[in-house]
């Protein structure tokens, strides 16, 4: 609806938010997970308000940052965690509750039941840790390389290898071979 010249428009935004009241509140939500909007919403803030914040206050972007970064940090942590768990296998507490109605209809506590349940280690977890924390022994891909003791790749030209060498390369190997499965048995 058009208006007349002069005339007042009505703020239909609601109240401007400030940042001392809700950029603290919208960091720590951050820091929980939520993404932007979500945090703004849930504190009570609007979205608009936010993104004028991190171009006008000096240091909040870098604490929106800072704040991302500890909630992957975090997220990390419980993620690696869970898959040494799995890699390495773990005691779990299972707790089944049942409940009924006393004399006067109030629901109690009838029978709880705590069992532990022994997950064995899983295959795969256990796979994937080793091929990352130990690429040069543990790999999903064959490879034509030879490594030397520091392991750095080998270089040398196929053409130029006699039997001789393919004997020694050969020993090393077996020796090696023998000093991995040494170590596993330990």
């Amino acid at each position: 609806m058009p208006r007349a010249k002069g005339q007042k428009v009505e703020n239909k935004g609601g109240r401007p938010h400030t940042y001392e009241e809700f950029g603290q509140k919208i960091i720590s939500k951050i820091r929980e997970g939520f993404n932007f909007k979500q945090a703004c919403q849930f504190v009570g803030s609007s979205y608009s308000s936010f993104n004028r914040w991190r171009k006008e206050v000096e240091g909040y972007e870098g604490a929106i940052r800072k704040a991302q970064d500890e909630y992957q940090q975090e997220v990390r942590g419980q993620l690696e965690l869970s898959l040494y768990q799995r890699a390495m296998g773990f005691v779990q507490e299972e707790v089944k509750i049942e409940y009924g109605r006393d004399s006067q209809g109030n629901e109690v506590m009838v029978k709880k039941v705590v069992t532990k349940k022994t997950l064995p280690p899983d295959t795969a977890s256990l796979i994937f840790v080793l091929s990352n924390i130990a690429p040069h022994v543990w790999q999903n891909k064959m490879r034509d390389e030879l490594y030397t003791s520091d392991g750095k790749v080998a270089n040398f030209n196929l053409n130029d290898v006699t039997d001789v060498d393919v004997e020694i390369i050969e020993d090393y190997a077996k020796d090696k071979d023998q000093q991995e499965t040494d170590q596993l048995k330990r």
